[in-house]
Formats: structure tokens, C-alpha cells, sequence
């Protein structure tokens, strides 16, 4: 009790020295600035919500107020404010003074410390005061969504507020030792804002440590849903807490006994509770940095929910390569699940719902993944807890964009292929050490086969890259070939050109096709070398797997049926197992039904007014097809596009009919009379027999129609790509 009444002393003291600074004043300020300015900025620019689903209004406007507050200017205000408070005693030789007080140290000490913290929680609680203070004013000049909730998240704010505070319990201890050990206010603040932009500067670099302070702060606004197995803290939040008592023990017994010898090694007792404090906290620390991985499951499982205003029946896991589906899995309510059985190659399997919505997702035998999904007509978002969380949040491995793909486009190095690669094979590397960073917010780390497998195919980006440089060198240096030098050959060694378990990706699959495209010299279209490149290959279930994509591939970009029927006759005997044959056939009679110049299939539909309507009655003009569904994110992007071009031409010889293909016909009649009236709004009257007629597997899809009901393109671009319109001036008889 004493020691309690001793502090409680001390920090009466405190606030009545700090009168006149301004010290509380600034973290308030600082907290209520940033929701002020993003407030101006939203009335200046009328800002717009594109958030696609319900979200909380008012924490979403505070995390996006706090990026700046997080990543700079909170840590700066902590800098400051420990150096300020222990300035005051430094300057006027008040820690002298206070060792004469009949306080104890521990009271002295910690009563400053908790000044720091103190103004710590008031910048906080200030930010989110100011946020929902300026949010609520924003509502009253800009046009909020329907479906933002505009009711006070108070449980998410204590949550987001009270890991805001915990994790920047390391810095406030280690800027307070600084503080403190170092009498100069302007050395303690320089050390303490070059350890910020230190940070700062690391983190584009993707240099981004869990165990540095500013870091951790800044990983509020980095991850601001939080856990992703709903735990209140994370891992890193916890770190702090375990370096801020390493800090404050070695701080304090610094300041108790004024020298490092006296604190910790003037008795054996004071070196050995120096050893078991920091023994203690480095197995801490180690236990909570060391990265986890998702346990091995007795089964394998794919489960999951989603919440749709659609109902779905059934859930299909699809086969990355063939394309055929692996598993139906039926729908109860909103969840599903189901235990697989036999072996199931690690990989990226499609997981498709019904029709309407699909998404990729990593796993194989002994995982068990669980897939939560929320779409409405605008968007779809998915998320896979489970045995694989890391592996699917690494996600994709296909590199953005990097000076050496800007150095490709521009053509430089044209003529210095060796400097090329050596720049080529340094960036490789690089992208290669950040893959291997990656961590959830909740401290896991892909598996030991994900991360092979992506190390391999970061290398089939790089050689790709090499690839086209190699092409553009032909066509420059015709007489000069390009022997790939040992930075070069050295990426070679990663990938093989014979790795089925890399087949899934498609990259993988045209880096090896190109391989066989730059060897062959023939003039021939260069479909037709990669195909005969293929054929090849050793026989087995690679050159089963490569010949049916690339076969698929080219039967579906044929220009006519002979030109299929070529292809067929020419390769399918080239396939060891049966299996692949009937998919390829499968494929052919697919888009020879749909092929140019072959009749389109009758079918029926329902106009606006009721009346049915049917394909027969728009002979004698070309007929443009939009199939769409009021769910489809996508089709409503492209409508605009599509009512143009009717617009443009509604005095040509051709009809544009947007097919609605909505399984609740209210739905589609709500958002058909929104649109415009020179497109033809159908309603499909019998769905699967179109789809399956029209070799439809994903919307929106467009088509176009001769005047006799023919193909003309049974898969337009998209009405926004001039392409679109290109074509149909040609069919139409009018100038490009």
C-alpha cells in the first residue's frame, strides 16, 4: 500500500511540474488533427465510398485517419514527450533533488514514465473522439452508402484502441530509457526520430521486422481487421508488452543505481537476476517471433460459408488443368462441407458456387481449409482460414511491375544482353528473400512446399522476362544469337521443363511453350510450334497434361471448324492416356458448336412486357447478345459500355439484346427497366439449356450474330475495349 500511496505522490508531482508545458494539450491536438484534415479532404473532394459490402462507417473513417497518426506522427509524439518529461529534471537538477525525497524509486521512476503514457491514451482516445466527431460531420456533405452502418462500433473501437496502446508499450519504455540514460533533450529526440525514419525508410523495401518498435505500431494500420483467428491481440502487440518490461527493468535499475556496473554486476545476486531476466525474456521473445505453420489434419476437408442473397445449391472443387470437377458438395443453408477422400496434390484448386461466384484456393491431402465469402451484386470476397491460412494469403507469386520489366518495354540493353541479366539475375534474388518474409498478422508462414513452389515459379517470371528479351533481340540483331549467360543459367537451375506439379499455373505452362516457339525456325503460326514442340516430349502424364492445355487453347482461339478439325486430326493421337483424348473431343465439340458461321442455337425468352420472345424473330440483322445477371459485378461495368454502342447504332442493321440470366426473374426485371431502352431486355427462359448450348462458363459473355442467325464471334471482347466496336462496324459494312 505504501508503494501504491508513493506513487500516486509522485504523480501529483509530475503533473504539477508539468504545468505550462502543453505536454497533455499536444498529444490531444495530435490525436483530433488528422480526422479534421481527412474531413476537409472529403468536403473538398467529395469523397466516395467504394466499398462494395456493409462496413462500419465510423471505424472506417478513424483507421483511415490514423495511417499518418500510426506510421509517423504518434511514434514522433512519443519521442517528444519522453524527452520533454525527463528534460525537466534534467535541466534543473531534478533527479538530484528527488533522490532526497522519502519516495522510493520505483514511485519516482515509473510515476514519469506513466506522464508518457498517459499522454499516449489521451492522443488515442482524441483521434477517435475527433473521428467520430468530423465523420459524423463529413455525413452532412457527402453522400454516405446504404449500406454503411452508421452506428457507434463501440467494441471495435476498444479493441482497435486498447492494441494501439499495447503496441506502443515497447516504444514509450525504449524512448523513455533513451530519455532518461541520455541528459541532452535534443540527443534523446535525434536518436529516437532516427530510429523512426530508419523505419520508415526500410519498410518500401519491404524490410518490415516484428520485433522493431515503430513497426509494431505502424502494423495497427497495416492490419486493421486484426487477428484472422479473432483473438483481441496479436502476437506482436504481445511482443511489445515482453521488450517493454525487459526496457523498464534495465531503465530503472539503471536510474537506481546511476551506472551499469552497480545496477547489474557489483554482486554476483545483481548479475545473476540480470541473467534470468534476460534468459527469461529472450525465450519470451523467441516464443512469440517464431513463425507458425498449420498443423498436419487426420483428413482432408474443404468446408466453409457464404453469405449471398443468392441461394446456392452446391459448391464445386475444380481441377486447375483439366478443368473437370473434382468434388460436388451440397450447399445446407449458407455452409457447406465435405471430407475428401484419396490422395489430393497440393495446389491451387477452383472452388466455384454454382454459377455465380469462384475463387482459388491452396490446399491438398491432410489439409483442412475453411472458406468464408461474402458477395453481393457488386463483388465477391473470400477468405481461407484453416491448415493453409499463410499459404493463401501469400497468394499470388506473378511479379508486378520492376525496372527490369520497364528496362523490356523500353527496349533498353538491347545491345548488352550480359548487363541485362546480371540486372535481371539481381532482382531475381531480391524477390526471392522478400518471398520468403511473409507472415500473417498472427505470426504464420507458408509451408515448406508452398514456398518451393513459389520460389520456382518467381524464377519462371524472371526467365520469361529473359524470353521476351531474347525475342526482341532477334528481331534486332537478327544474325546475333543469345547464349544465356551464367546469371542466366544459374535461374535455369530452379525450374525444370518438365515439373507437372507447376502445370497448374499458367505462367509455368507459356514459359515452356516458349521455349519450344524460340527453337522452332519454321514459319508457321506459333500455336502450331508450341503443339509440335510438345508432341515432342517424352510421353506421360506431362505431355498429356501440356498438350491438353495448349490444344484447349488453340481449338478455342481457331478461326473456323476445318481449322479445328485440323488440329484435332493432327495431335490428339499424340495423348498416352485415354482420358485426355475425350476432353480434348469434349473441347472441340464445345466451340465447333459456337464456331464462326455455325447457327446459333434457338432459344427463348421473356421481354418487359411479358411477351415471349425468341432468337427466330431478329433474323435479317446482326444481333449482339449481353448475357448478364443483376449479381454480376462485372456485367454492370460493362452495361454502360454495351447501352453506348446501341446508342451509336441503333439506326444500323443490328439489334443489341442484354439476356438476363438471374435466377429470381424480380431481380432482373428491377434492374432491366433501369436500363436503356435501345437494348432489347430478354429474360432467359430456360437458363442451363442456354449455357450449356452456348458453352457459357462464366458472365458477362458477349456474342454477335450474322443476319441469318450465324456465328460471328461466339466470345466478343469487352464492349469497353475498342475492339468490340471494331468488329462490328466490319460486320455492319462501315469504314474503321
Amino acid at each position: 500500500m505504501a508503494m501504491v500511496n508513493d506513487f500516486l505522490t509522485a504523480l501529483r508531482a509530475e503533473h504539477i511540474k508539468k504545468r505550462g508545458t502543453g505536454i497533455y494539450m499536444l498529444s490531444a491536438a495530435i490525436g483530433v488533427l488528422f480526422p479534421a484534415v481527412l474531413c476537409v479532404f472529403g468536403i473538398v473532394r467529395n469523397t466516395q465510398f467504394n466499398e462494395p459490402f456493409a462496413f462500419s462507417y465510423y471505424l472506417k473513417y478513424i483507421q483511415d485517419a490514423a495511417l499518418p497518426f500510426t506510421n509517423f506522427f504518434f511514434p514522433l509524439l512519443i519521442i517528444v514527450i519522453s524527452s520533454r518529461v525527463t528534460q525537466l529534471d534534467h535541466r534543473n537538477g531534478g533527479w538530484q533533488l528527488m533522490d532526497t525525497q522519502p519516495l522510493g524509486k520505483f514511485a519516482l521512476y515509473f510515476a514519469k514514465f506513466s506522464v508518457v503514457l498517459i499522454s499516449a491514451v489521451i492522443a488515442i482516445l482524441s483521434l477517435v473522439a475527433g473521428g467520430m466527431f468530423f465523420g459524423w460531420l463529413l455525413t452532412n456533405f457527402i453522400e454516405v452508402p446504404g449500406h454503411a452502418q452508421l452506428h457507434v462500433p463501440w467494441k471495435e473501437l476498444l479493441q482497435w484502441g486498447s492494441r494501439l496502446f499495447v503496441a506502443c508499450l515497447y516504444l514509450a519504455a525504449l524512448q523513455y530509457m533513451i530519455a532518461v540514460l541520455i541528459p541532452s533533450f535534443i540527443w534523446s529526440i535525434l536518436i529516437g526520430f532516427g530510429l523512426l525514419l530508419t523505419g520508415l525508410f526500410a519498410k518500401p523495401y519491404g524490410y518490415v521486422f516484428d520485433w522493431y518498435p515503430f513497426h509494431i505500431v505502424s502494423r495497427i494500420t497495416d492490419f486493421k481487421a486484426g487477428s484472422d483467428l479473432g483473438y483481441w491481440f496479436v502476437y506482436t502487440e504481445y511482443v511489445s508488452v515482453a521488450a517493454a518490461l525487459i526496457l523498464l527493468y534495465l531503465g530503472f535499475q539503471w536510474y537506481k543505481h546511476k551506472t551499469w556496473r552497480r545496477a547489474f554486476l557489483a554482486t554476483p545476486a545483481k548479475a545473476l537476476a540480470l541473467g534470468v531476466v534476460l534468459a527469461l525474456g529472450a525465450v519470451w521473445l523467441f516464443a512469440l517471433l517464431r513463425p507458425k505453420q498449420g498443423d498436419e489434419h487426420p483428413r482432408t476437408v474443404l468446408a466453409g460459408e457464404l453469405d449471398a442473397g443468392l441461394p446456392v445449391s452446391h459448391v464445386y472443387l475444380i481441377n486447375p488443368t483439366l478443368q473437370d470437377t473434382l468434388a460436388i458438395i451440397p450447399m445446407q443453408g449458407n455452409r457447406f462441407h465435405q471430407v475428401l477422400e484419396g490422395e489430393l496434390v497440393a495446389d491451387h484448386y477452383q472452388v466455384a458456387f454454382d454459377r455465380f461466384y469462384q475463387t482459388s484456393v491452396y490446399f491438398g491431402t491432410r489439409d483442412s481449409v475453411y472458406i468464408a465469402g461474402v458477395a453481393n451484386a457488386d463483388a465477391s470476397k473470400f477468405a481461407v482460414r484453416g491448415t493453409r491460412l499463410a499459404d493463401n494469403q501469400a497468394g499470388s507469386v506473378k511479379a508486378s511491375w520492376n525496372r527490369i520489366r520497364y528496362y523490356l518495354e523500353q527496349n533498353m540493353f538491347l545491345d548488352d544482353p550480359l548487363h541485362f541479366a546480371r540486372e535481371l539475375h539481381a532482382d531475381w534474388k531480391k524477390t526471392q528473400r522478400e518471398s520468403r518474409l511473409f507472415k500473417t498478422v498472427d505470426n504464420y508462414t507458408p509451408k515448406a512446399d508452398f514456398n518451393k513452389r513459389s520460389e520456382k515459379l518467381i524464377a519462371v517470371n524472371y526467365l520469361s522476362l529473359w524470353t521476351g528479351f531474347v525475342r526482341k533481340r532477334m528481331a534486332v540483331f537478327p544474325d546475333q544469337p543469345t547464349v544465356p549467360p551464367s546469371a542466366i543459367e544459374d535461374i535455369q537451375r530452379h525450374v525444370s521443363l518438365a515439373d507437372e506439379a507447376l502445370l497448374s499455373d499458367e505462367s509455368y505452362r507459356e514459359y515452356v511453350t516458349d521455349q519450344f516457339i524460340l527453337a522452332d525456325t519454321v514459319d508457321i503460326p506459333l500455336p502450331e510450334k508450341a503443339l509440335a514442340g510438345i508432341t515432342g516430349l517424352p510421353s506421360g502424364r506431362f505431355r498429356d497434361k501440356l498438350l491438353y492445355w495448349q490444344l484447349s487453347r488453340s481449338l478455342k482461339e481457331a478461326t473456323d471448324s476445318a481449322e479445328r478439325t485440323a488440329l484435332m486430326d493432327r495431335f490428339t493421337a499424340f495423348f498416352d492416356d485415354s482420358v485426355y483424348r475425350r476432353r480434348a473431343a469434349f473441347v472441340y465439340h464445345q466451340w465447333q458448336r459456337v464456331g464462326k458461321g455455325r447457327p446459333a442455337m434457338h432459344f427463348e425468352a421473356t421481354d418487359l412486357s411479358g411477351n415471349r420472345v425468341a432468337l427466330a424473330d431478329l433474323h435479317g440483322k446482326l444481333v449482339a447478345i449481353d448475357v448478364w445477371a443483376s449479381w454480376c459485378g462485372p456485367c454492370k461495368r460493362q452495361s454502360p459500355y454495351f447501352e453506348r454502342l446501341a446508342l451509336k447504332y441503333r439506326d444500323e442493321a443490328i439489334y443489341f439484346i442484354a439476356l438476363g440470366v438471374d435466377r429470381d426473374k424480380s431481380k432482373w426485371e428491377i434492374d432491366a427497366k433501369g436500363k436503356s431502352k435501345s437494348v432489347l431486355q430478354w429474360y432467359a427462359a430456360d437458363m442451363e439449356k442456354f449455357g450449356l448450348e452456348y458453352n457459357l462458363a462464366t458472365i458477362p459473355r458477349f456474342m454477335l450474330l450474322d443476319r441469318a442467325g450465324r456465328f460471328i464471334a461466339a466470345e466478343m471482347p469487352m464492349p469497353s475495349e475498342n475492339a468490340f466496336e471494331l468488329i462490328v462496324r466490319k460486320e455492319l459494312g462501315l469504314p474503321d
